[in-house]
């Protein structure tokens, strides 16, 4: 069967990707969970901010104990990790992305990782998916919604897989008010591959879908931040000869990666970009 969506497999399907993860996670073990699990959190939360990011989106979002999770564009389940430890024994998590070998690597990951051998990772297309007769209590999705073009399709997937009283959680990147863009960034090499829309264009999308907004928060500011701690970190890592240094955003994007996280930061400073963070409620 054919990709639903090849332009992301060809963007983000590297092959062999889980063995350069594990690789180079094996040139720096250090021999217990606690270190394996932050290592290996610098490259399955590859989104800006990372596993801080996803740390405030939690605070925001509240996921509770028992409670049923759908990720949304959720790459190699760093975040869908964290969340199956959070909803316990009695909750459950599932994992959506476009990308086979991002589920491949997922479900590898997660089948060595401390509670996570039973998240559920599902190859789709989110603007299509119909999960037959599952409803769950939070939807949850970071960076992703940038390589969506139909955002109204998105909304109502979130919607259908919601319970009524259900949240979605989103932490996203919209087109800013000024100046012109500058390619590549981490979700596309050119503007054309790029579906951004303003912040108002996703609210819409949302509202349309029975979502109402509970929490809306910008973190232009946050982002810039986030990115510039990771810039100082890597170059530490790599001057000290750290093997961590191995374990980045280029083992998920490629050579230009880097040149990929100096854009997006110039876009987010120079007002072409903004970040938000959301918490919405599905409507009864």
């Amino acid at each position: 069967m054919a990709d639903a969506r090849p332009d992301l497999q060809e963007h983000y399907g590297r092959p062999g990707l889980l063995a350069a993860i594990t690789s180079a996670l094996a040139a720096c073990a250090r021999g217990d969970d606690a270190s394996a699990g932050d290592l290996l959190s610098r490259v399955d939360e590859f989104h800006p901010g990372g596993r801080a990011a996803t740390g405030e989106l939690e605070r925001l979002a509240l996921p509770r104990e028992g409670e049923r999770v759908l990720d949304l564009g959720c790459g190699i389940g760093g975040p869908a990790r964290r969340l199956r430890r959070l909803v316990g024994p009695t909750g459950a998590v599932a994992g959506v992305d476009a990308v086979g070998e991002y589920c491949r690597a997922a479900r590898a990951l997660s089948a060595i990782s401390a509670g996570g051998a039973d998240i559920a990772f599902v190859k789709a297309d989110v603007a299509t998916l119909d999960l037959p007769g599952l409803r769950f209590d939070l939807a949850w999705s970071q960076q992703a919604q940038m390589n969506v073009p139909d955002k109204e399709a998105w909304a109502a997937a979130v919607a259908r897989h919601l319970r009524p009283g259900g949240r979605y959680a989103c932490y996203e990147t919209f087109a800013g008010p000024s100046g012109d863009r500058t390619y590549p960034v981490p979700w596309a090499r050119n503007a054309a591959a790029s579906h951004l829309v303003a912040p108002d264009a996703w609210l819409a999308a949302l509202a349309g879908a029975g979502l109402r907004a509970r929490e809306w928060v910008d973190a232009t500011a946050t982002t810039i931040a986030w990115l510039d701690q990771a810039v100082a970190e890597q170059r530490a890592l790599a001057a000290a000869g750290d093997p961590a240094a191995g374990l980045s955003v280029r083992l998920l994007l490629g050579p230009d990666a880097a040149q990929m996280s100096r854009n997006l930061r110039a876009n987010l400073a120079g007002g072409s970009l903004r970040a938000f963070m959301g918490v919405f409620e599905r409507r009864d």
